[in-house]
């Protein structure tokens, strides 16, 4: 009796302790998470601003590294070229369609405060119409400087809108010239027997990003031009700015699509609500084929998220962030859920799961 009152006591402090480290690392991880949030909603510009150009940096790095195993170049020579072709293809799409873009851009922004004007006037014929507008402020307020206010002024928090680019242009060029150089000084923060599941880390999410950029160039691309040429067809004004417009806001899924139409639905009102209502037949079906031939080709290769899970996280970066988080949410939603996946499915429960953008030897190389 003597001997087994000491174990039970030796028993009972061994689970005191264990529940005292446990309470102490619950309450830490929450600390952490509370300072982290703190942190990124008062630095959310600027650390936003770093992670585009780290995005940058991943689409070079994986277009370097195709001329390196496709070409057998040299990396420099390989980034140099890619370098020329880039801004060789934006320069010549300036010199040939700038100053039609320059003119119809001018053009919108001269109609949009009408068409809002005439959107007013027929909503102002319908009992339904009236209900909407004293719920909302004024139309005739609104004009396309204030809907592109919020965009150039997320830009200006930290920088101006030119010195952001060329911060983006340069920090990604950085990182794309020498990643090895940026990624070894953050891998010797790990001890040594967790440097090697870092790089593979780090590897998951260059590839990742890298697939998921490969998806959205080739979407925003194609649809864009089919925009513009749809529209071109059946007589709408600005085809060509609406076109681009269509373009760059799918880098947003699902979100910028819907954000897409609206100037070209404004435009085409100017006219009549018939015209309005064929435009959104063709935004329709443009997306519906691209939904069904153009996305199944890409996500061979790209990256497939679920569309539930993309939009609550837009809501969700909306909400902490406003504009910026919904343009960066679903790239750095990939970030997470490759996080996820290795650190707790695999390191943790040791489940065996297929890490998003993983495409087997022919994946981007950080």
């Amino acid at each position: 009796m003597a001997e087994r009152a000491p174990r039970e006591h030796e028993v009972a402090a061994t689970s005191h302790r264990v529940a005292l480290r446990t309470v102490l690392i619950t309450l830490g991880v929450v600390g952490i998470a509370v300072i982290g949030l703190y942190l990124l909603r008062n630095f959310a510009s600027a650390l936003l601003l770093i992670f585009a150009a780290i995005l940058f940096g991943v689409f070079l790095n994986g277009l370097t590294n195709l001329g390196v195993e496709w070409l057998h170049l040299r990396r420099s020579i390989a980034l140099t070229m890619i370098l020329f072709l880039l801004v060789g293809g934006c320069g010549l799409f300036i010199w040939l369609a700038g100053p039609q873009v320059v003119e119809q851009t001018q053009q919108l922004g001269e109609r949009l405060p009408a068409s809002l004007a005439t959107l007013q006037h027929h909503l102002q014929e319908h009992e339904w119409g009236r209900t909407i507008l004293r719920d909302l402020p004024s139309l005739q307020k609104l004009s396309f400087a204030t809907l592109a206010g919020p965009v150039t002024q997320f830009f200006s928090v930290t920088i101006d809108l030119v010195g952001g680019f060329m911060f983006v242009f340069f920090v990604g060029l950085y990182l794309a010239a020498s990643p090895s150089e940026y990624l070894d000084p953050i891998l010797l923060l790990l001890s040594r027997e967790h440097r090697a599941r870092g790089r593979e880390v780090f590897a998951a999410l260059g590839a990742g990003l890298g697939w998921w950029l490969f998806g959205r160039a080739i979407t925003m691309s194609s649809l864009g031009v089919l925009t513009a040429i749809t529209l071109w067809l059946f007589g709408i004004p600005l085809a060509l700015v609406l076109g681009v417009i269509a373009g760059i806001l799918l880098f947003v899924p699902y979100l910028g699509a819907i954000a897409a139409a609206i100037p070209a639905m404004l435009v085409a009102l100017m006219e009549s609500p018939a015209k309005a209502l064929w435009v959104a037949l063709i935004y329709t079906a443009v997306h519906t084929f691209e939904g069904y031939l153009i996305t199944p080709f890409v996500q061979r290769r790209a990256v497939e998220l679920p569309p539930g899970l993309l939009i609550s996280v837009q809501v969700l970066s909306a909400s902490l962030f406003g504009l910026a988080g919904v343009i960066f949410s679903t790239p750095l939603t990939v970030v997470g859920i490759i996080l996820v996946q290795m650190l707790y499915v695999q390191d943790v429960l040791g489940e065996k799961v297929a890490i998003v953008g993983d495409h087997e030897s022919q994946e981007p190389k950080l």
